[in-house]
């Protein structure tokens, strides 16, 4: 009996143990498994490229020779014709500014910091066309708000699982997207990581990249959770503070203007990452003569401003040592006119008497100038700029070559070269006589420079084969000695040109992409803000006063008995609506904070 109660004590304990030792072993394979998926997790992580690759580098039309560029009287963006996608269809060329709805594309940086400076560069990267995609239909959808499409922007970034469980995420996905791209968006979602998990990432990657993986980590985590706040995605996706200055590549100043394969010029000024005001030049057609040594005598805007360049004898004009397509000569003087109407015609407003000297002709980069010339002083140094000038267009070109888009740029032919390194060389004169205040008068309403160098523009953008806006034939386009008439008939309605077609602009397309890597790159959309709809309408008020006060004006005039009173009371009449346009461009530029 005894005997067999040990047994039973002896089989009970033994159960026992082996019953908790099956116990662990069912535990240890879901440790396993977890570990095991874990393991996978982190590794696609590291497989996985980023949803956008756009770096500096692609940044490749910068045009540092407009950084002095500063031009005013620029006209709402947004009051332009509109297409599919809230494109914008320009009738004629000019000046335009726009407040743009836009995003952050890079979670993990820092917003935009005070003066720093952006470009324009085309966004790539395996999820570049589902972003542009969103930033294009941004207009089309006005009720799906711009935090929700900020939050489908992280999630894409961050490589989220967008399904039924994304809550808002999946409505605004549903809207924007096409099947076809949401299940390619989940093609490449990535796990969530544990704490132990992520650290194990963050010790392995770069300073540079820590904060951007951490970013897209968290973010993912708290987009599996429907019930995440914009505020807590925001706080994960946004640094505080200013970013480190970098070393990526040269130092971006702010408002750096970048070439548009299009044919016009874009610049950004980021307020935040939600906000960025846009400013954009289209080139005009303009008229620019030369005589007979292909020395610029005139540069006429097609609304009748004129500046016009008269050189001093021929014999002032010395041969630059080593390099004979290059010489130095003197100018005598400097005019600004305008074409007024009806039989008044072109009217001196100002003149500057011996502005400086300039460089002519293009350079074969083999000249020896000596630094200093009798009556031409510091020739060595604009002869290197002009070089260095020339070298800078090159490096523009290669970077259009680098676009990856089907462009019309070709090489540039020697014609060309003159006539656009001709518009440089009257640039720098300016520029000079300007810094002298040889060109300070009550009556130049307009500035010299500015139309210098926009006419500048106007010949790149020609001699990269894209025709001007508003080119009213392809001879107009074609010749840079040929341009639309000029003003003959007075108008209070602004004297817009209805023939020619319309010329697209799209801001979704391309990034603004920071000079500092530690900040954040910024997407565009083609809708404004409240606060550009603000401006837009001051601008339209401001805009009908000066109509309607340009319109009694020129009836009375119209009243006059004598002609010749007529005709300066029509000068006065045109001269006060020119400037009171001008003070509303200034204003709506002043009223989006720039």
């Amino acid at each position: 009996m005894r005997r067999t109660v040990m047994v039973v004590v002896f089989f009970a304990i033994f159960w026992g143990a082996w019953n908790e030792s099956s116990l662990k072993a069912q535990k240890s394979p879901f440790k396993v498994l977890k570990k095991l998926s874990e393991k996978a997790d982190i590794d696609a992580l590291f497989k996985a490229k980023p949803a956008l690759t756009t770096s500096l580098a692609d940044a490749a039309t910068a045009v540092p020779f407009l950084d002095d560029f500063q031009p005013g009287g620029f006209e709402p963006l947004s009051l332009q014709p509109r297409g599919s996608g809230g494109t914008f269809l320009i009738k004629k060329g000019g000046l335009y500014v726009f407040e743009a709805e836009s995003y952050c594309l890079k979670a993990g940086t820092r917003g935009p910091g005070h003066g720093e400076g952006y470009l324009q560069a085309p966004l790539k990267g395996p999820r570049a066309e589902i972003i542009r995609g969103i930033l294009f239909h941004a207009a089309d959808y006005p009720e799906v708000s711009q935090k929700d499409i900020q939050v489908l922007l992280w999630a894409i970034l961050a490589h989220a699982k967008i399904d039924h469980k994304s809550g808002k995420l999946l409505k605004t996905a549903m809207v924007l997207l096409t099947p076809k791209e949401i299940l390619e968006t989940n093609g490449g979602a990535l796990g969530i990581l544990s704490d132990k998990g992520l650290e194990k990432v963050l010790d392995k990657v770069s300073p540079a990249l820590r904060n951007v993986y951490k970013a897209e980590a968290e973010l993912r985590n708290a987009l599996s959770h429907a019930e995440a706040s914009y505020e807590e995605l925001e706080r994960i996706a946004v640094l505080s503070g200013e970013a480190a200055a970098g070393d990526e590549g040269p130092e971006v100043p702010r408002g750096r203007w970048s070439y548009n394969p299009k044919g016009y010029f874009i610049r950004y000024f980021p307020e935040g990452y939600s906000r960025t005001v846009i400013e954009i030049y289209q080139p005009e057609v303009f008229t620019v003569e030369r005589d007979p040594l292909g020395r610029v005598t005139t540069i006429a805007h097609p609304d009748g401003e004129r500046v016009e360049i008269e050189y001093k004898a021929r014999g002032e004009a010395p041969a630059v040592p080593g390099d004979t397509a290059m010489s130095a000569c003197a100018v005598g003087a400097i005019r600004l006119a305008y074409v007024y109407p009806r039989e008044i015609g072109r009217i001196v407003e100002a003149e500057c008497p011996d502005p400086g000297w300039t460089l002519s002709g293009n350079s074969g980069g083999k000249g020896r100038p000596l630094p200093e010339y009798e009556g031409f002083p510091a020739l060595a140094n604009r002869y290197e700029a002009s070089l260095k000038h020339k070298a800078e267009i090159k490096d523009l070109l290669d970077g259009l070559k680098k676009t990856g888009r089907k462009i019309h740029a070709g090489d540039i032919d020697e014609k060309q070269w003159e006539r656009i390194m001709s518009l440089y060389h009257v640039v720098e004169v300016l520029k000079l006589a300007a810094a002298e205040e040889k060109l300070k008068h009550p009556d130049w309403m307009s500035d010299p420079v500015e139309l210098a160098y926009r006419a500048w523009q106007a010949e790149l953008v020609k001699a990269l084969k894209v025709p001007p806006a508003g080119a009213q034939n392809e001879a107009d386009a074609a010749d840079p000695g040929r341009g639309p008439s000029l003003p003959v008939l007075f108008t209070c309605a602004g004297g817009e040109d209805d023939d020619g077609g319309f010329e697209p602009i799209d801001l979704s397309p391309d990034g603004a992409q920071p000079g500092n890597p530690g900040s954040q790159r910024g997407g565009n959309s083609n809708r404004g803000t409240k606060e550009n709809e603000k401006c837009d309408g001051e601008y339209n008020g401001c805009k009908l006063v000066a109509r309607q006060d340009c319109d009694f004006c020129f009836a009375d005039c119209l009243m006059m008995e004598k002609v010749s009173a007529s005709r300066l009371c029509i000068v006065d009449c045109q001269r006060k609506y020119r400037q009171d346009q001008k003070d509303c461009q200034t204003m709506v530029r002043n009223c989006k904070g720039l």
